[in-house]
């Protein structure tokens, strides 16, 4: 589902909260920022500590925009990492007058075309309205969008950051989702003596009518079952499997980590 974090001008953000975004969202991670009327980003760091090296001198002298990819549907590799360049996805790197996006969320009904992913497709498909949201710096259309697609955008261009209107706001910064910012989930698997605990199916379910309905349903049960075993040591990727209430969607992240 992947994380957005704008960080403006000014602010700061840790070294260890980029780690945990990193951990949750592990598939490859990009950046964004103004300078001298251009938007300079690059994507397709696939390891965190060459990341950090590349932005921790950029944060807080720029408004900058930090991607962190998991992967829903398409491959696991540098071509799929965000933002991307409109009218220029391919390219992993650049300095352009051009807008630059990056989304989180799934687009529901969107094809993808081959070798893209969702995003890439969708702006492919819709490079006309992001020229003109990006000409206009309108928040109004890009919330348009995300509503039309129910995810979150984020866009950078010369003139400002425009991040769609259901980003929350903490600290200063701005994020599409704080998942990797909750602390409960490891508080629960540990005793008094921070030994971990095994996580069950029931302990990770949000509700007992979720859990009923896996337990319904015997072959995604034990399939679930497999995948806390295998990820019983890593409690971030068993909150992201199981931070939805939707079975089908549970299914959907659960299979990309098998």
């Amino acid at each position: 589902m992947c994380v957005i974090i704008y960080v403006p001008q000014g602010e700061q953000i840790s070294k260890e909260e980029l780690k945990k975004a990193w951990e949750t969202n592990p598939d490859g991670a990009g950046y964004a920022i103004r300078k001298n009327g251009k938007v300079i980003y690059e994507r397709g760091f696939m390891y965190f500590n060459m990341f950090f090296n590349k932005i921790k001198h950029l944060i807080g002298g720029y408004d900058i925009v930090l991607h962190f990819r998991i992967s829903t549907s398409a491959e696991v590799n540098q071509l799929q990492t965000h933002p991307y360049e409109v009218g220029n996805k391919e390219t992993l790197k650049g300095v352009t007058e051009s807008p630059v996006v990056c989304m989180n969320g799934i687009i529901s009904g969107q094809y993808e075309y081959k070798g893209y992913n969702d995003t890439m497709s969708y702006i492919k498909d819709h490079i006309n309205s992001f020229y003109i949201i990006g000409k206009n710096n309108s928040d109004d259309l890009l919330n348009m969008i995300a509503e039309n697609t129910n995810c979150k955008w984020a866009m950078i261009t010369p003139e400002k950051v425009l991040i769609s209107s259901n980003f929350t706001k903490h600290n200063g910064k701005y994020y599409s989702n704080k998942n990797h910012l909750k602390t409960s989930y490891y508080k629960s698997y540990c005793s008094i003596n921070n030994t971990i605990k095994t996580p069950t199916l029931k302990s990770l379910c949000k509700t007992k009518k979720l859990y009923d309905e896996l337990v319904k349903d015997r072959p995604l049960y034990y399939f679930l079952l497999d995948i806390i075993d295998i990820w019983q040591d890593h409690p971030y990727i068993l909150e992201h499997i199981f931070s939805s209430t939707n079975p089908e969607e549970i299914e959907q992240i659960a299979y990309h980590y098998y």
